[in-house]
C-alpha cells in the first residue's frame, strides 16, 4: 500500500463522486414525483451516542460533526480533543436516511 495515500479516498476520486452525486440528485428529482431525499447524520462517536428524543435535522449543519443532537455535539468536541491528545483514534456511526425511493431501485453494495 502506498503511504502517500490515493485509491478510493484520493481527492481526484472523491471529486468525481461528488460531481456524479450532484448530477444524480438533479436527475432523480426530475424523474421521481416529489423527488428523492438522502440525508445523513453522525449518531455515535466512540461510546457516546445521541439522545434520539432530541433529534433535529436542522442542527446537523450547525456543528462540525453533522450531529442531530446539539447537546451531544458539544460533548463530542471535548471527547475528540481528549482522544487526539492521547494520540489515539475513535470510531463513529453514521445513519443515512433515503426518502422517496421507489420500490425495487438499487442493490446493496
Amino acid at each position: 500500500r502506498d503511504y502517500r495515500g490515493g485509491g478510493r479516498q484520493s481527492a481526484r476520486e472523491t471529486a468525481s463522486r461528488v460531481g456524479a452525486g450532484a448530477v444524480a440528485r438533479k436527475v432523480l428529482n426530475h424523474l421521481v414525483p416529489g423527488g428523492v431525499t438522502v440525508r445523513a447524520a453522525m449518531i455515535q462517536m466512540g461510546p457516546h451516542a445521541i439522545d434520539r428524543a432530541r433529534w433535529d435535522w436542522s442542527a446537523c449543519e450547525q456543528n462540525p460533526f453533522w450531529c442531530p443532537d446539539p447537546q451531544t455535539a458539544e460533548r463530542w468536541g471535548d471527547y475528540l480533543e481528549g482522544v487526539r491528545k492521547a494520540g489515539s483514534s475513535t470510531g463513529a456511526i453514521i445513519e443515512v436516511l433515503a426518502e422517496g425511493v421507489p420500490p425495487g431501485w438499487g442493490a446493496p453494495l
